[in-house]
């Protein structure tokens, strides 16, 4: 994936918008060069948990951010994409596994870094969806709200377009701001997104979107459909995460009957 410069980050928040210059020059990511890290934390019925979990090397950036284990209710990079933020609610099982793919610098540096912070004020679930400026694609992505969790995660994910990324979970206390980052490159044509989907049961399930032979998968995430398609606030998972010698993206979870679960991921070589 070709990468332009961008020489500042864009910032969205209550409206405002503000995008740095651009000059000329590229980098690509390559799907085999991914240092992948994990740490699990573990805890009691009832308890939130939170993991931070860091990129190996010192400047590498996050782009894969997945976990496994206890109910999911936010993952999301940290403010310098050099680890990630996970946490959860213990309700299935007593702990927590974050594990992230990083890449060096170099790869990324140069792409543009989108922060959405939205002060809305409202309680239960909310939704936030932010896009790339055009011909640009979203990726390394992810949500969650200024006190750092969620009651549950519905959706977080590339956009269906590829162009973004879109967070939704309910918010523990209302005055709590809704917080979204994601990076942005110019769509070169080298990666594409790949999707899996079920009927929900309203049941535990789990669906998987596979990358095709010689690709690998990476900003992948999860979503709980209505029969409409759009997100539903009761849906949870207890998975989102790479899977498959890092070539497709799982999620486990539920929605309500009639609804989806549906895994997305971007695939590269």
């Amino acid at each position: 994936m070709k990468l332009q410069r961008i020489a500042a980050v864009m910032v969205v928040a209550a409206g405002t918008l503000f995008v740095g210059s651009t000059a000329p020059a590229a980098a690509a990511i390559d799907g085999n060069l991914f240092d992948f890290v994990s740490k699990t934390v573990s805890g009691s019925f009832g308890q939130h948990l939170s993991v931070t979990v860091m990129c190996r090397n010192a400047g590498w950036k996050v782009v894969a951010i997945g976990a496994t284990g206890a109910t999911l209710t936010s993952m999301r990079p940290t403010p310098a994409f050099d680890g990630a933020i996970v946490t959860a609610l213990v309700s299935v099982g007593p702990s927590v596994t974050a594990t992230i793919g990083c890449v060096e610098p170099a790869e990324v540096a140069n792409a543009l870094h989108i922060e959405v912070r939205i002060r809305d004020h409202a309680s239960g679930f909310r939704d936030a969806v932010e896009r790339c400026p055009a011909g640009m694609i979203g990726f390394g992505g992810g949500g969650g709200f200024s006190g750092g969790d969620s009651n549950y995660l519905s959706a977080d994910l590339v956009t269906a377009d590829g162009r973004g990324w879109e967070f939704g979970g309910n918010v523990v206390n209302s005055g709590e701001s809704t917080q979204l980052d994601l990076f942005c490159a110019p769509d070169d044509g080298s990666t594409f997104i790949v999707s899996g989907g079920v009927a929900s049961t309203g049941f535990f399930q789990t669906v998987r979107a596979q990358c095709p032979a010689g690709y690998w998968a990476f900003a992948g995430g999860a979503y709980a459909a209505n029969p409409d398609g759009s997100p539903n606030g009761n849906g949870f998972f207890t998975e989102s995460q790479l899977v498959n010698g890092t070539t497709a993206w799982e999620v486990t979870g539920a929605a309500p009957a009639g609804g989806k679960l549906v895994a997305v991921t971007r695939c590269t070589r």
